[in-house]
């Protein structure tokens, strides 16, 4: 597969954090190291967006494309858009990098298209031939792919609800490709389900989380709760874009956030590696290759 792929995998949403292609409905209090785009409405209270980003007078990092109701929280170090003015029912987050007037009335994204992109994309990774093996013990999974540059898996989305762990073993170096089946996937961490997900049997590196994501092409509705505040955490990022996401006790997911709509509470973030030597690091966005494909062909 090495000479046959495109960079920015996920296209325009590859830069964003959090990339909603309808509504992001009563999100409480997010915490999203990165940038955040929103195709429809926002109703957002006591976000914090951007803090792992460095400091921009241009750029933007919280977009809607629909009515705006932000109330509260911090855009850390760039601006705020809409697409317009009309639309915006409320707005008191404070914007630190300097810049006045906010939130600004402009067009950046066009989510249609994004759309069609990312939908081709699900289902052309669907396509994939698995070339890996599932164990599963005492509802303990371990994922286990021996090639050292692209491994696909097949997971079904009961699997997830019922399990206990997850250990994804691969080459450190290997990009890894989980295809979850079903309609309505649950995951959920409890007493009695830690619901520990690791690479080879530890917690995984930043590099390690930037080369993988999950892929939910038949996804319509997805659960995830966390047992407290912040204590579930899952690497790797999500691509489901027909999926409304509900999230309980923030969650968190390190990696690109791609979903039709999403409520609830949800984090993507990591102080331990908000700077290095002064300067701000990249956030946990996949940012490998992926195959080649003929997007009309999986519209």
């Amino acid at each position: 597969m090495g000479d046959n792929e495109i960079s920015k995998s996920l296209g325009i949403a590859s830069v964003y954090n959090m990339f909603i292609l309808g509504n992001a409905k009563n999100l409480e209090g997010p915490h999203i190291n990165g940038r955040v785009a929103i195709g429809g409405d926002a109703t957002i209270n006591e976000a914090c967006i951007g803090e792992s980003l460095s400091p921009s007078k241009a750029r933007a990092d919280l977009i809607v494309g629909g009515k705006m109701t932000i109330t509260n929280g911090s855009n850390k170090n760039g601006n705020s858009i809409i697409y317009n003015k009309d639309n915006l029912i409320k707005y008191t987050m404070k914007n630190c990098n300097s810049s006045s007037y906010q939130p600004v009335e402009k067009t950046i994204v066009n989510f249609k298209s994004a759309g069609r992109f990312l939908k081709s994309t699900s289902r052309f990774l669907a396509t994939l031939d698995c070339n890996t093996v599932i164990l599963i013990e005492d509802n303990n999974l371990k994922l286990i792919g021996t090639d050292d540059y692209f491994n696909i898996f097949y997971v079904d989305g009961y699997c997830l609800e019922s399990a206990k762990s997850i250990d994804i073993i691969a080459p450190n170096s290997a990009k890894i490709l989980i295809n979850v089946c079903g309609e309505k996937v649950k995951m959920e961490k409890t007493d009695e389900n830690d619901m520990l997900i690791t690479r080879n049997s530890r917690e995984p590196s930043l590099e390690e989380i930037k080369s993988m994501i999950w892929n939910f092409s038949e996804l319509l509705d997805l659960e995830i709760i966390a047992r407290g505040y912040n204590d579930f955490i899952i690497p790797g990022s999500f691509l489901a874009p027909w999926a409304t996401a509900k999230m309980v006790k923030h969650p968190n997911i390190k990696g690109n956030l791609i979903f039709k709509d999403i409520c609830g509470q949800i984090d993507s973030y990591d102080y331990s590696n908000y700077y290095e030597y002064g300067k701000a690091v990249d956030s946990y966005l996949f940012d490998k290759k992926l195959p080649k494909f003929n997007a009309c062909v999986f519209e």
